[in-house]
Parts: structure tokens; sequence; C-alpha cells
């Protein structure tokens, strides 16, 4: 079932259910066992984007550390979260 829902994951993204779900999904986000870091990058911009859609026109700015941060706490990696950690861009 998991590899299921990896695989439509994958093909169409994460679709939360209203715009409330998106920001609860946002927050409590993890990297899925078997999910490219990567792919969790570009999933947590995209619950981000719709999260946060009703501010009017979404400026990646304003978001940047939200998501790192967010990245940084659902990483699995622990290679990637020294890297990341470290850079403290």
């Amino acid at each position: 079932m998991r590899v299921y829902f990896l695989a439509l994951t994958k093909l169409f993204g994460w679709q939360p259910a209203s715009q409330t779900d998106a920001v609860a999904e946002f927050y409590n986000r993890k990297q899925l066992p078997g999910e490219d870091y990567r792919e969790f990058y570009t999933n947590l911009w995209n619950l981000a984007k719709y999260a946060y859609a009703y501010t009017g026109d979404f400026d990646q700015s304003k978001y940047d550390y939200l998501v790192k941060e967010r990245f940084v706490t659902g990483l699995n990696e622990p290679s990637v979260f020294w890297r990341v950690d470290a850079a403290k861009p």
C-alpha cells in the first residue's frame, strides 16, 4: 500500500484536502522512507505554496527560512542534515 502511495505522490504531488490541511501537513511533514531529500524539499515547497496561497501573491523569499527550517527538522538522512545545518545561510 505504501508503495502505491509513494508512486502516486511522485506522479501527482501531494494534494491536501484543504488549505488548513496543507498548513498542518507542512508543519508535520517528515521525509518518507525511500523519499529522496530532493523530492522531500520539492514537496515541502509545494505544500508551502498551497498552504500560504491565501496571502495573495506567493513571494518565495518570505518563506525560504520557514521551508529550510521544516526541511532540516523533517530530514531522515543524517549526512544531509549536518551539511544543511552547518551551512546556515
